[in-house]
């Protein structure tokens, strides 16, 4: 049974490269999704599958996006998430992770928004001293709504000049302005982990399982299923140095999104519980953006990374090359066992 875990190990990789290369050869966009440049800082909204995978006992991350600003009504992005490994001192080799997320999007004259709750679960199994291998499932609520009082339509125009007091036809075929739905994940991931500093995390996930329904005009607009695959590592080649590659493909129907990108991290000290490091590097949306950054990793426990997206899409003369602000917070922290019960010898 053994030997057979180590080859589905060992055969994992090239499944996970298939997989992202059967992604690639779809038409060429933007996913419908929220997205962050820096995905490998949303570990959640990446793949369940990664739900408690850290170093430490609980993980609290942050993502805020504000896109195209230079346009008259920017796109706003916020995300926050707590994971944890669940009973840690009791699962010495697996890993039993479970995590809360919640996500928020607006855009639009409308106020357009968008906010998941999100709830995850995943189990990494052990399977050699370096590698795991685990699944993950994420299941919440999701609502969308907009506002119509910044809206404006053509029948509003009397003829003269535009008369908000004239009801649109437009509104008066309108449902509702508010839906909510039931939403549900899936992920599959892997972990080879070489030494503290040499490690690799890869995967696939499956988003909108139940395909919810989006109209406001009481029709059948399903939200399309989307399909990710990811790759992120980082090794050691020098006392000091660190390379940091990653890779994103998305599909959701005829919606892709590529991202690939490699920073270098700079360790300013590597003592023990002084730990305190610097990276910095670009990636590459394709067709849409260059997105340079720099980050700060504090003690293993802190990282702090900037990032701006430079728009180079077609949208370039309405954006001017601005792209995207975004500003990623990870916080991991260990608890400390607990004592065991103390029995002192009696003295008679």
């Amino acid at each position: 049974m053994k030997n057979y875990m180590l080859n589905i190990a060992k055969k994992s990789w090239a499944i996970a490269l298939l997989i992202v290369c059967c992604l690639g050869s779809s038409q060429q966009s933007q996913a419908q999704d929220i997205h962050f440049s820096q995905f490998y800082n949303s570990p959640l909204n990446l793949n369940p599958a990664m739900t408690g995978l850290f170093n430490g006992n609980y993980r609290v991350t942050g993502n805020f996006r504000n896109q195209w600003f230079s346009v008259p009504v920017p796109y706003m992005t916020f995300s926050g998430s707590f994971d944890a490994r669940l009973f840690p001192f009791k699962i010495e080799n697996d890993i039993l992770g479970g995590g809360i997320q919640f996500n928020y999007d607006e855009a639009g004259d409308s106020r357009l928004s968008t906010l998941n709750l999100n709830l995850s679960l995943s189990y990494m199994k052990r399977i050699s001293k370096s590698f795991f291998m685990g699944v993950g499932v994420q299941a919440g609520y999701g609502q969308r709504r907009f506002r119509t009082d910044a809206l404006t339509f053509d029948d509003q125009f009397n003829g003269d000049v535009f008369d908000p007091n004239i009801t649109s036809q437009d509104l008066s075929n309108l449902n509702k302005t508010t839906i909510s739905f039931f939403d549900m994940a899936v992920g599959l991931g892997f972990r080879y982990q070489k030494s503290r500093r040499t490690n690799l995390d890869y995967g696939v996930s499956l988003f909108h399982l139940t395909r919810p329904n989006q109209s406001f005009m009481g029709g059948d607009v399903r939200l399309g299923m989307k399909l990710t695959g990811f790759v992120n590592s980082s090794v050691k080649i020098h006392q000091q140095w660190d390379l940091m590659p990653h890779v994103l493909i998305s599909l959701q129907e005829n919606y892709r999104e590529i991202v690939a990108g490699l920073s270098a991290r700079f360790h300013l000290n590597s003592n023990i519980g002084r730990e305190a490091a610097i990276y910095f590097g670009t990636s590459y949306r394709i067709q849409d953006a260059i997105i340079p950054r720099i980050g700060f990793n504090y003690q293993n426990m802190w990282t702090v990374e900037f990032s701006y997206d430079v728009n180079i899409s077609k949208f370039v003369p309405a954006t001017n090359n601005n792209g995207g602000f975004e500003l990623g917070v990870i916080y991991i922290w260990n608890k400390v066992p607990e004592l065991g019960v103390v029995k002192t010898c009696p003295i008679f």
